[in-house]
């Protein structure tokens, strides 16, 4: 404990005294102990005695002094005899004085002089001399009796004097002992408060109400502000670190607490040392302390930033998903996002977009101070630059990178100053534009979508917000990967329900086209029941709708495959010329009320290319067919060859209607099919260019549509490269031999004998007048059965050459039919044909597995046929 320098005695109370025991042992150690509380080792009686008692306690005492002073006086006259008779009452006089005061000490000086005479013998026939020497000691007595008196008295005033002045000393004492320890008390507490507040993260503070002044601050205040501790109690010391946009709502909350008493809370801002801002949670109460003394105001401050930040995150996100949730197209979709950004994440909000080669393109901008936008409006329309580079908007759609910059100088926000280098005249005034904009801080990060980088959101922050942090920069990340998957989600649904309503259309044209080869075979076969029709124009005709039909049954099994991938090439060394020529004369070869001209250029050299044959005339056709579609009579329409480098080059151009520019970009689209001009028939499936366009792609090509506009006519490039080496022999293309050529062999009635011929079909109209075309055309002997038990049963009667059975039957289907003519011993040399409507590699493949010599796809060309019933070459 510490020493008082203004107590005046150095003592301190022991360990475990109080106060009255720390006095007592003083008063011992001053050898006056009985005098600390007043009564002496007999008692006083003005101490000890209620005051009315007091004077008979006095009187009584004096005369019982007197009593007990002549009982020792009758004691002791043996010994002393008729001398100093008035020797014990000298000491009874003292101490009534003491006890009583100065009457109980006259009283008993009265009585002592009554009761002298009756205690001492007279002496014996007293002389006149004797009798004077007696009066003389009787004065004498007297005399002394009263200078006891005076003296009992005198020592009683002193002893009550020193006895006040000890009281007085073992009080100041006691005062001193109390205030030392109230003072110790409060400094321990001071301490504790201080070590408690210090090992909390919260700010702790304590101040008067209504005053400024801080009383106390713990230390975590300094560690945060990086103010000294004395610069941190002055008064205006939090008023520089509150945000200024908080400043007024916390006086102001301050201000209401002072007046009505209630519990202070408020959030604010507070700047750190680094200059950054975060968020804190103010709770402030009154603490009442004894009667009469000032309250004090206990507050703290607890840091929520991170929560407050995540709940703009968690806001800010959500408006993001409700803004992009129902958007018609990314202007106005990206616009909302910008707009609600500037309401609590940045001052400022561009939006840039990838446009046509890739070049920015701007697409939204939002600023949340009206006065700024406007100057930055200015700023890009006089000069055509804004603060984007400071913020490395264009690096960002570059590289796919974010980037945070949290403190923007002049030199990196005059980026933008380097386009009007050319300019000085301009450069000033935009420059004190950019001043003029304060910003500050920015983020700058990549709409990232599945294949790239779709745009750029850059976000900048003035003067009047904090700077951004990697914190601003994760929730930047944030807002843009779901406004870019939210964005980049509408697009795709947008281009599901076109696709959607393309095949609603298109199985609107598929009926369509359908009918329309239909009905001319419905008119041909009703005419070729009437005498004198020219049947062998009604048969042509019906054979053209045929083919027509199988190239639409053919383009839907090829979509189909296109779909799952599995359309395969059968890729080899061909010349392209006789391919050129098979797909112009299949173009041309239907008889349009209308037709433009066709001509064909070939360099003189052959072209040989790895391809698909058949394939690669599919891809011509369809590039002529759509050609001579949409020319008119009088146009043209030409294909070109031109072998160049390592590419070989086949354009098909013609002078017809024309493709609008905002058609080309979907022209190669899956069941597109663009409005026909007026007068022109919309025909097709919309499936033959996407077609062309992939089969290109797999041999290795591209393929591009080229137009100047509606009714300048349009051209179509293929490029296919040219085979470095030829692996294998060149397969012979003959110029001169037609598309589909009739295969040699013998005609009808030229045969040595009928050919035995079993179908087996559970269609009864497909195998009936399959029959009768063999039987009437090949003069062959043919029997039909209807499903696989039948067929086994006529087998092994008929024993056929030749079996052609249908894949697709109940009960039995081909295949298994197959095994078991393979499986029985007289017809397991039968030659075995499999026709159906599946015509994909791997149903080929399970026909070959199950024992067929070979697999036809229905409807089947007359010629294929016949070629197929030729014996096997040995």
């Amino acid at each position: 404990m510490r020493q008082d320098p203004d107590l005046p005695i150095e003592d301190e109370p022991l360990s475990g005294e109080t106060t009255e025991q720390a006095g007592e042992s003083f008063a011992s150690r001053a050898g006056l102990r009985w005098s600390l509380d007043g009564p002496s080792p007999w008692g006083r009686f003005d101490t000890l005695s209620p005051p009315s008692l007091r004077p008979v306690l006095s009187y009584s005492s004096a005369a019982i002094l007197v009593v007990l002073a002549a009982l020792l006086r009758v004691i002791l006259a043996p010994m002393i005899g008729p001398q100093l008779p008035y020797m014990p009452f000298f000491f009874a006089l003292i101490i009534a004085a003491w006890l009583g005061g100065m009457g109980a000490s006259l009283a008993a000086l009265f009585l002592s002089l009554a009761a002298v005479p009756l205690v001492v013998a007279p002496i014996e026939q007293k002389s006149p001399a004797l009798t004077r020497q007696a009066a003389a000691v009787d004065g004498a007595s007297v005399a002394m009796g009263l200078v006891a008196t005076l003296l009992g008295t005198s020592l009683r005033t002193s002893q009550s004097r020193a006895a006040e002045s000890l009281r007085l000393v073992a009080g100041e004492r006691r005062r001193s002992s109390e205030e030392c320890a109230r003072r110790r008390a409060a400094e321990e507490e001071k301490d504790l408060l201080r070590s408690l507040s210090d090992a909390i993260p919260q700010i702790v503070w304590i101040s008067r109400p209504g005053g400024q002044q801080l009383e106390f601050i713990n230390r975590r205040w300094s560690e945060y502000t990086g103010l000294d501790p004395g610069e941190a109690m002055s008064a205006e010391a939090w008023r520089k670190v509150v945000h200024p946009d908080d400043l007024p709502r916390v006086v102001e909350a301050l201000a209401h607490s002072d007046a009505t008493g209630a519990i202070f809370e408020a959030e604010y801002r507070l700047r750190h040392a680094s200059g950054a801002y975060r968020w804190f949670l103010g709770r402030a109460a009154v603490i009442a302390q004894s009667p009469g003394s000032n309250p004090l105001r206990f507050g703290s401050a607890t840091d929520i930033d991170d929560r407050k930040r995540a709940e703009l995150g968690t806001r800010l996100l959500a408006a993001v998903g409700a803004a992009v949730a129902n958007v018609e197209d990314d202007s106005t979709a990206f616009g909302q996002l910008a707009r609600l950004a500037v309401s609590d994440f940045a001052d400022w909000c561009i939006v840039h977009m990838r446009g046509e080669g890739g070049s920015p393109v701007r697409l939204a901008v939002a600023h949340a101070d009206p006065r700024r936008a406007t100057l930055a409006d200015n700023l890009f329309r006089r000069h055509g630059i804004g603060p984007e580079p400071c913020a490395g908007s264009l690096r960002v759609l570059r590289t796919g990178q974010p980037e945070l910059v949290p403190e923007i100088d002049e030199r990196r926000l005059f980026l933008a100053l380097d386009d009007l280098a050319d300019h000085p005249e301009g450069q000033e005034a935009a420059r004190e534009a950019l001043r003029g904009l304060g910003i500050r801080s920015a983020i700058a990060v990549p709409l990232r979508g599945r294949e790239g980088t779709l745009g750029a959101f850059t976000f900048l922050a003035a003067d009047s917000r904090h700077p951004y942090d990697e914190a601003d920069l994760r929730l930047a990340l944030e807002v843009a990967d779901r406004a870019a998957a939210a964005v980049e989600n509408a697009r795709l649904f947008a281009r599901v329900e076109r696709a959607d309503r393309r095949k609603d259309e298109f199985l609107a044209i598929l009926a369509h086209e359908l009918r329309n080869p239909l009905a001319p075979i419905h008119n041909a076969l009703v005419l070729m029941g009437n005498p004198g029709v020219d049947l062998q124009a009604e048969r042509s005709l019906a054979m053209r709708m045929v083919s027509h039909l199988a190239r639409l049954v053919e383009d839907l099994v090829d979509v189909s495959r296109l779909t799952r991938g599995r359309i395969e090439l059968r890729r080899q060394i061909v010349e392209l010329g006789p391919i050129v020529e098979r797909a112009v004369e299949s173009a041309t070869s239907s008889d349009r009320e209308w037709q433009a001209g066709v001509s064909v250029s070939l360099p003189r050299t052959p072209v040989l290319v790895n391809a698909d044959s058949a394939r690669l005339e599919q891809v011509l056709w369809n590039l002529l067919d759509n050609a001579l579609k949409y020319t008119g009579p009088g146009g043209r329409v030409h294909l070109t060859v031109e072998a160049r480098g390592g590419e070989v080059i086949i354009r098909v151009a013609d002078t017809g209607v024309g493709i609008p520019a905002e058609i080309l970009p979907n022209i190669f689209d899956m069941f597109y099919r663009a409005e026909a001009p007026r007068g022109v028939a919309r025909g097709g499936l919309g499936i033959g260019l996407c077609l062309v366009k992939s089969l290109v792609e797999m041999h290795g090509g591209t393929i591009e549509a080229r137009s100047e506009g509606a009714g300048e006519g349009s051209e179509f490039v293929v490029t296919l490269p040219l085979p470095p080496f030829l692996p294998h022999p060149l397969v012979a293309e003959s110029r001169s031999e037609p598309a589909r050529s009739r295969p040699t062999g013998p005609a009808k009635g030229q045969t040595e004998s009928p050919r035995r011929i079993l179908i087996v079909d559970d269609n009864r109209d497909a195998a009936t007048s399959l029959a009768r075309l063999l039987e009437a055309m090949e003069g062959d002997v043919v029997r039909v059965a209807h499903d696989g038990h039948t067929a086994l049963d006529i087998a092994r009667d008929f024993r056929p050459e030749i079996a052609i059975l249908d894949i697709g039957m109940p009960d039995m289907d081909g295949l298994e039919l197959a095994r078991h003519f393979r499986a029985d011993a007289l017809l397991a040399k039968t030659r075995l044909l499999a026709l159906s409507g599946w015509g994909h590699e791997e149903d080929r493949e399970r026909s070959r597995e199950a024992g067929f010599d070979q697999h036809l796809v229905k409807p089947v060309d007359l010629d294929e046929l016949r070629k197929a019933l030729l014996p096997a070459q040995t």
